[in-house]
């Protein structure tokens, strides 16, 4: 998983002003939905590559519900509809998981795992260029 295909969506100029007034900036729900995502899929792999564990599907669903909610705060555009269709995936993901945790089908989870890596590959991600985060918010 080294060579993420994301792309990177610059901040504009306007965008870094935006940042450094507002705290509430979109840009913050940007990397948290990313980071969200992110920690999702890792821990779908995990199933995918081990024994059943209760307590990661219930952190998945965890996960699902956060995504859900962090979209519902935003206005949709078109920068954030990968992020919807991450979250059906994720949401199939899951209860193909919860229905089969008895009788795992291995190879119906490695799809459905590779179903959603391949939608992870689609979501945007925040580029500072040379800046980091901390110089927005100090």
């Amino acid at each position: 998983m080294d060579n993420w295909s994301n792309h990177k969506r610059l901040l504009t100029l306007e965008e870094k002003m935006e940042l450094k007034l507002d705290h509430t900036h979109l840009f913050f729900h940007e990397i948290d939905l990313f980071l969200i995502a992110k920690s999702a899929l890792n821990i779908a792999y995990t199933l995918t590559e081990s024994s059943f564990k209760t307590h990661l599907l219930d952190c998945l669903k965890c996960l699902q519900n956060s995504l859900e909610a962090g979209l519902n705060l935003i206005t949709i555009d078109e920068d954030y509809y990968p992020y919807e269709s991450f979250t059906r995936k994720l949401s199939n993901f899951v209860n193909i998981f919860a229905l089969d945790s008895d009788q795992p089908s291995y190879q119906k989870k490695d799809e459905f795992f590779q179903v959603l890596l391949d939608t992870f590959h689609q979501l945007p991600v925040v580029d500072f260029g040379e800046l980091t985060l901390s110089s927005f918010v100090t």
